[in-house]
C-alpha cells in the first residue's frame, strides 16, 4: 500500500465524516455524562489494586496522540474505507452512549490535576470530561477502530510494529493518566469488534436485498 497525498474528493469525504462525528460525539458523550451524573446511581467496576497505579504526567501526551490518530486514515484509506470507518466510529459513539445512560460506572480515580508541566492539560481533560463516561472507552475503540483500519492498508512491516507500538502505548497511557479503568479498556476493545461486527453484517445484509 502506498500512502500519498489525497485528492479532492477523499478530503471532502474525510471531512464530512470528521465534523458529523465530532457533532454526534459530542452531543452523544456529554449528554450521556449529564443523564448518568443526574441519575442518581453510582457503578464502580474496578479492581481495588487499580488505584495504586502511579500518575504519569507526561503520559497525557500519548493520550493526547490519538488527536494526530484521527488524520492518518485521510492519508491511507481509499474513500470506500473512510466511509466505511465513519460508520463504525458512529455505531461505537451510539452504543457507547446508551450504556453510560444504562450503566454508569463512576471513574475511582482521584481527579486532581498533577503541578507541573501538565497540569493545564489535565485541568482542560477533566474540566471537559465527566467521571461517569468509563465502561466502554471510546478513547479504546476509537484507536482500535482506526489501527484496525490502517492495518489494512500498510503492508510494511516496520510500520506494522511501530503501529502495534502506539497502540499499546494508547492503552496504557489511559491508566496512567488516571482516565480509565481495566474494565474500560476492555470495553471499548470489545466495543470496537461489535461495531465491525455490526457493519459488515448490514453491509452485506443490504448487498444481499439488492442483488438480482
Amino acid at each position: 500500500m502506498t500512502w500519498t497525498w489525497p485528492n479532492r474528493a477523499r478530503w471532502a469525504v474525510f471531512l464530512r465524516r470528521y465534523v458529523l462525528l465530532t457533532l454526534l460525539f459530542t452531543v452523544v458523550y456529554g449528554g450521556a455524562n449529564w443523564i448518568a451524573a443526574n441519575s442518581g446511581r453510582d457503578v464502580s467496576l474496578h479492581f481495588a489494586w487499580e488505584l495504586a497505579i502511579p500518575l504519569v504526567p507526561w503520559a497525557i501526551l500519548i493520550y493526547f496522540s490519538i488527536a494526530l490518530l484521527f488524520w492518518l486514515p485521510l492519508f491511507a484509506c481509499n474513500i470506500e474505507g473512510l466511509r466505511a470507518l465513519g460508520r463504525r466510529i458512529a455505531l461505537a459513539t451510539l452504543a457507547a452512549g446508551l450504556l453510560f445512560i444504562v450503566f454508569p460506572v463512576r471513574s475511582g480515580f482521584p481527579r486532581i490535576p498533577p503541578e507541573g508541566a501538565f497540569h493545564a492539560l489535565f485541568s482542560v481533560l477533566w474540566e471537559l470530561d465527566g467521571p461517569f463516561n468509563s465502561v466502554p472507552s471510546l478513547h479504546i475503540a476509537y484507536s482500535t477502530l482506526i489501527f484496525r483500519a490502517l492495518s489494512g492498508r500498510v503492508a510494511a512491516t516496520h510500520l506494522r510494529q511501530l503501529g502495534g507500538v502506539w497502540y499499546v502505548a494508547i492503552c496504557a497511557s489511559v491508566l496512567l493518566v488516571h482516565q480509565h479503568h481495566l474494565a474500560d479498556i476492555a470495553g471499548g476493545i470489545a466495543l470496537a469488534w461489535a461495531a465491525c461486527v455490526v457493519d459488515t453484517r448490514w453491509r452485506q445484509l443490504n448487498r444481499d436485498l439488492v442483488r438480482p
